[in-house]
Order: C-alpha cells, then sequence, then structure tokens
C-alpha cells in the first residue's frame, strides 16, 4: 500500500530554512559581482581621465613655442601659445586649482583684441577667477589632481621650474633638447584590490614634450 503520508512541519522549516539559505549565499554573491564590477568601472575611467589629460596636453605642447608658469598661492597656471586645427597662433592655460582638485584648460586672452595678447600672456596678476573674461570655452581634463609641477631645462640641461617670464625667450636660441618641457601631476584615484574592494592610491605622472622651434604654415 501507498505512503501517503505528508509532509511534516519539521520538514517544511528545513526546506524553507534550505530555501532561504540558499537565497542568501546567491543575493550575495549577487551584490558581490555588482560591487566588483562598480569598482572596476570607476578604476577604468580613473584611468582613463589621466590618461586623456597627458595625452591632451602633450598634443597641445606640441604645437606650441613659447610657455610661461605661475603660481597663484596653491594654484599653478601655465601659459602657452599653440598654433590650432586652422594654422592660427592662440594662447591657451592649463590651470591647476588646488581646493578644487581640478585641471581645466582655457582658451587665454581671446577677446578680439590682439595687441593685448603679448602684455595679457605675461601677466600673472590674470585668474580665472579674477580677470575671467580672459578665461573661455573651459574644458575639464581631471577632478581628482592633487597637484601640478611645470619644468623646463636650463642651459645645463637640469630640469628646472618654467619660469615667470615666456620660455624660451625669443633671443635665447635655445638649442632642441633645451626646450623641453616636463608635466608632473599628481592624481587621486582608486584601485580594486582582491580583499578591500576599492582604496585610494594616489600615482604620479610625469609627461615630456619639446616645443616646436620653428613653424612654418603649409
Amino acid at each position: 500500500m501507498r505512503n501517503e503520508r505528508g509532509v511534516t512541519l519539521v520538514e517544511l522549516l528545513a526546506g524553507i530554512a534550505l530555501t532561504a539559505i540558499v537565497i542568501g549565499t546567491a543575493t550575495l554573491l549577487l551584490s558581490s559581482v555588482i560591487r566588483l564590477f562598480g569598482d572596476e568601472s570607476q578604476q577604468y575611467a580613473d584611468d582613463s581621465q589621466i590618461q586623456l589629460t597627458l595625452n591632451t596636453m602633450t598634443a597641445q605642447l606640441k604645437e606650441a613655442t613659447q610657455v610661461i608658469a605661475f603660481s597663484h598661492g596653491g594654484d599653478k597656471e601655465l601659459r602657452y601659445d599653440h598654433y590650432n586645427s586652422s594654422n592660427t597662433l592662440v594662447l591657451k592655460s592649463l590651470y591647476f586649482n588646488e581646493a578644487e582638485r581640478k585641471l581645466t584648460l582655457f582658451d587665454f586672452s581671446q577677446d578680439g583684441t590682439a595687441s593685448n595678447d603679448t602684455s595679457d600672456f605675461a601677466n600673472a596678476a590674470h585668474t580665472p577667477t579674477g580677470a575671467p573674461t580672459k578665461y573661455s570655452n573651459p574644458v575639464d581634463l581631471s577632478r581628482m589632481a592633487t597637484s601640478a609641477l611645470f619644468e623646463a631645462l636650463n642651459s645645463s640641461s637640469n630640469r628646472i621650474p618654467i619660469p615667470s617670464t615666456p620660455y624660451p625667450a625669443a633671443s635665447t636660441g635655445q638649442s632642441a633638447s633645451n626646450r623641453m618641457l616636463y608635466l608632473t601631476f599628481g592624481f587621486e584615484r582608486s584601485i580594486v584590490t582582491a580583499t578591500d574592494g576599492t582604496k585610494p592610491s594616489p600615482v604620479t605622472k610625469t609627461m615630456a614634450v619639446k616645443l616646436l622651434a620653428d613653424w612654418t604654415a603649409k
């Protein structure tokens, strides 16, 4: 005769408990996968932002012939001339805002009055907050920068801070080796670890680029 005994209360509770364990384990694994994916995406975004900054400034300064640098308290600024895609010489400003941890690229002194460009270029008093009309078309390169250092080579091929006067001066006839620039940036990024998820991992990147010695429109 077939046993038609039903499920006892103990068996039912055991089944419910086992199901809860399985669902809980699956949920925990799924949340871990989602968190890991998010962490890895953030690390990729951080590294991409850093690389974009370096690539952009390398491309910009390869088409420059003269630079000048200023310190505005903790903020740092690099101004340079730059031949754009229309073969027109324009002025640019790379501005590091220490408080906001931002690296921003501006068009500089694009007010339509070319006669002001030379004096504006060398005017240390200009800043994006103090002379906002001199800075236009901002492009945020990074919002996780922690430091910026702008250096050049002196006559002994030693690295020195880029001066607050136009460099190289038109009359110096700097050799090609002494037209090298070194831009060093600190960034606060996140990395993924096997045990701790994400954690801060500061990184310093230095780029080297040579200024144009001459330029001829083609």
